[in-house]
């Protein structure tokens, strides 16, 4: 899977901050910064792989070729909680971001959706954004070019404070003051403080039903974002790859839960990683429970599949896409 790498980056904390920090418009995300960086110190001399990968134009049909199984389904796991953090013991845990085209874009304001959030608790995703905007790099800022997936990976991050959300998400957070807001954040245990982000890009906007193109977009993000963990993952040593999902780009972008729960499933199962997929709520639990019994039906009726039949698979169900709820 070399052949997919557009660009890699293999250096310590330290380095990446040496002239690099987040740049906040926001005074309340500088002033949390500011209150909790003398805590990267403790982290300055671990090392931290990043690397961005893309599909050249003659590399997705041998892929989307590829057969794959019943046998061949490492597990899905739904929680119907927010997300958590707490990984599963003795294997590489990975962490989706669910951001913008433009990585990490809107991490300088006000809001404060999960991409946001996620750059307050692990510093260096931002910091990294930085770093490329003022060196000279073979990495593009954006996690898809059109409809060709551009996906980074982030190993072995410090996530060195816990937002409680429960109370500021979203557009909240901007209408609430400092005070109130730190008293919804805590430093994270030294024993879990590392962490494995990986950042891929749903498509938004849409209406009425999936087209052939926006499925197999999709599909493409999914596959090579957790093709790429899982290579990342081997690379240092581990075995046993899980990817901490959940409702991918049914938020603000307004894509159906369904068919966002079935791709990921099938891409997991393509790609040889498990899931652990967080539902948020009860309602959600239900519709992506639906959508995994579907895909293990789907799986358990032929005896060898791939991504190409799977994309005819989904389109062929006349899935429309949802609306986006502002957050």
């Amino acid at each position: 899977m070399s052949h997919l790498v557009r660009a890699r980056l293999r250096l310590t904390s330290a380095q990446l901050f040496r002239d690099s920090f987040p740049q906040y418009e926001s005074e309340k995300k500088a002033r949390i910064f500011e209150f909790f960086q003398e805590l990267l110190r403790s982290y300055g001399s671990d090392h931290i792989e990043i690397c961005q990968w893309q599909l050249p134009p003659d590399a997705w049909r041998p892929l989307s070729s590829k057969t794959f199984g019943f046998s061949d389904f490492p597990g899905i796991y739904l929680e119907g909680t927010p997300f958590s953090y707490v990984g599963e013991p003795s294997k590489c845990n990975w962490w989706m971001n669910f951001g913008d085209s433009n990585l990490f874009h809107y991490y300088r304001t006000e809001l404060f959706a999960q991409d946001e959030v996620q750059c307050l608790e692990i510093p260096e995703l931002p910091t990294f954004l930085e770093y490329v905007m003022n060196s000279p790099s073979s990495f593009t800022l954006c996690t898809r070019d059109g409809f060709n997936p551009t996906p980074f990976a982030f190993y072995n991050v410090h996530r060195i404070i816990s937002v409680d959300t429960s109370r500021i998400y979203g557009n909240v957070f901007a209408m609430t003051d400092y005070d109130v807001i730190m008293k919804s954040i805590k430093e994270v245990s030294l024993d879990d403080v590392r962490i494995n982000i990986a950042s891929m890009c749903a498509l938004s906007g849409g209406s009425g039903r999936y087209s052939l193109d926006q499925i197999e977009y999709c599909v493409k993000a999914a596959y090579v974002t957790f093709a790429m963990c899982r290579h990342v993952s081997q690379s240092n040593g581990h075995t046993e790859v899980v990817i901490n999902t959940g409702n991918w780009g049914c938020g603000a972008f307004g894509n159906d839960l369904q068919m966002m729960t079935l791709i990921q499933a099938f891409c997991a199962t393509a790609a040889g990683v498990k899931l652990r997929f967080y539902t948020f709520d009860d309602a959600s639990l239900a519709t992506c429970s639906s959508a995994v019994n579907l895909f293990k039906c789907f799986l358990e009726s032929k005896q060898q599949t791939s991504l190409q039949d799977a994309i005819q698979f989904l389109y062929d169900r006349n899935i429309s896409w949802g609306i986006g709820n502002g957050t």
